[in-house]
């Protein structure tokens, strides 16, 4: 059968696929199709059919081709862009990438960014987050404040838990115990801002701060 032929050589570019290797007919029983081997331009390898290249239908590997259909707005053919999550991930990606969103000074500023595996694609983020405790009730949190936002430096957390995990929470030690502003002021019943001023402003020492009830006078 002719119509398997292609005429296509190692070193040939369709789009941002460079052929490097081919194939042959690697389902014999099946079709006559020949296969190539090509890199992407963005380094990756895919597997591609001779005539999807000729007729100019695989011009990129499956990533970029994600990475395309996320289009300038960041929209994905899931069906969840309407979704918490979607926002989450579209939030988390504007931090760190968007000089102009108001929050991009304290991530993407600086050197915050987002690894490879989830800035071009939701689902791999989507199918981390159900794997990993997410919930309507949480919210994202990197473990270390200096780190990226990485399967490894991520966690669904509550709003107390992140909020004590802060780069300008000030951590306080008593009695062999440490713990930031908030939780020191949930232990004593002190409220935090009176903690802060006790030692900020009036220069109490910690032990003073910690143990003297407030004068409700």
């Amino acid at each position: 059968m002719s119509w398997g032929k292609t005429n296509i050589q190692v070193g040939d570019v369709f789009g941002q696929l460079t052929v490097i290797e081919e194939l042959g007919k690697i389902r014999p029983n099946v079709s006559n199709h020949l296969y190539y081997k090509c890199r992407c331009s963005c380094g990756n390898e895919t597997i591609t059919r001779g005539t999807m290249l000729k007729n100019s239908k695989s011009t990129k590997c499956k990533k970029c081709s994600s990475r395309e259909n996320l289009g300038s707005d960041l929209e994905y053919k899931h069906g969840m862009t309407n979704t918490r999550m979607f926002h989450i991930w579209q939030g988390i990606i504007a931090r760190c990438n968007n000089a102009n969103h108001k929050y991009y000074k304290d991530y993407g500023g600086r050197g915050v960014s987002v690894c490879d595996e989830w800035k071009d694609d939701f689902i791999a983020f989507y199918n981390w987050s159900m794997d990993n405790g997410y919930g309507d009730n949480l919210t994202i949190d990197r473990i270390n404040n200096n780190g990226n936002y990485t399967p490894n430096n991520c966690r669904w957390t509550d709003k107390i838990t992140q909020a004590n995990n802060t780069r300008t929470n000030t951590y306080i030690e008593f009695n062999g115990e440490i713990h930031t502003i908030a939780e020191w002021g949930r232990l004593t019943g002190i409220k935090a801002y009176n903690i802060d001023n006790r030692l900020n402003k009036y220069g109490w020492s910690v032990e003073r701060t910690l143990t003297t009830p407030i004068n409700k006078h």
